[in-house]
This record gives C-alpha cells, structure tokens and sequence, in this order.
C-alpha cells in the first residue's frame, strides 16, 4: 500500500477516535462548550501522525524533499476528507443524530453566532464540502512547515 495513502487511513483512524472519545466524555452532548474548546488540541496528536509519515517516508527513501512532503499532505489529507464525509454522516445519523442542534444551542448560547449561522455551518451538504476541503489544506500547510524542519533537500 501506497505510504500516503497508509498514513491518511491512520490519520481518519486516530480523527475517528477523538471524535469518539469527545463524545464518550460527554462534549457532544451535555458538555458541548468543551468540544469547542477542546478542538484546537487535535492539532498534537495530528501533527505527530504527520511527522510519524514523514518520518517513515525518510527512512523509506532515504531522503525527504520539500516537495513530497508537501504531496504527503495533499494526499493524507485527501484520504481523511474522503473518509471524514461517510464517517461524519453516519456519526450524525446513527450515533448521535443530535449533534448539530446541540452544536448550535452551543453557539447561539456563546453568542458565537447567530441561529441562522450557526444553522447554516452544520448544514449537511456545507458541512460535508467543508469536510472534505479542511483536511487537504490542513495537510498541506502542516507539512509545509514540518518539511522545513525534515526535509533533505527542495525538490
């Protein structure tokens, strides 16, 4: 298997587990301004699953340039997006099919934003587009900036 794509099928793997533990721990039910919060600490255990791929393409080749570190992003990311959008459906559907009117109670609550806002950003065709992007960007520029530390050489 192509280690791109490898490191995307672990990177959904280690997403799905924290969306399930958020929900374990009650922060997409009872306890939905955690979550909010408690999001932008994905980014630890996301950034070592990138430098984790990185890594193993170094050792595999033998060298690491800018450039494929950058097409490891693109693709890991791919793989999650295209993963992320059944997941989050069937997550919403079947687990926890209160997930977006909890989300904007939430918001509107804070106010974060507005109940037509906050209705819009958890709409699923939006939402699902949105999943599907985030992860590609988020690849790339994560691996833009470890790339400078790792790499061996530009191209």
């Amino acid at each position: 298997m192509n280690l791109n794509v490898r490191f995307g099928l672990i990177f959904w793997a280690v997403q799905c587990a924290w969306i399930l533990g958020e929900y374990a721990l009650g922060w997409h039910t009872t306890d939905v301004d955690v979550t909010r919060g408690a999001q932008g600490f994905f980014f630890f255990p996301a950034a070592a699953v990138m430098a984790w791929g990185l890594i193993a393409h170094k050792r595999q080749n033998a060298a690491l340039t800018y450039l494929n570190a950058l097409k490891m992003g693109a693709v890991v990311g791919l793989v999650v997006g295209l993963l992320s959008v059944p997941f989050h459906w069937a997550y919403t559907t079947f687990l926890n099919p209160d997930y977006a009117a909890n989300m904007n109670e939430s918001m509107v609550a804070t106010n974060t934003a507005t109940l037509e806002e906050a209705t819009q950003q958890f709409a699923m065709p939006g939402y699902a587009f949105g999943l599907l992007i985030f992860p590609i960007v988020a690849g790339i520029m994560t691996n833009a900036i470890l790339g400078l530390f790792m790499k061996t050489s530009w191209r």
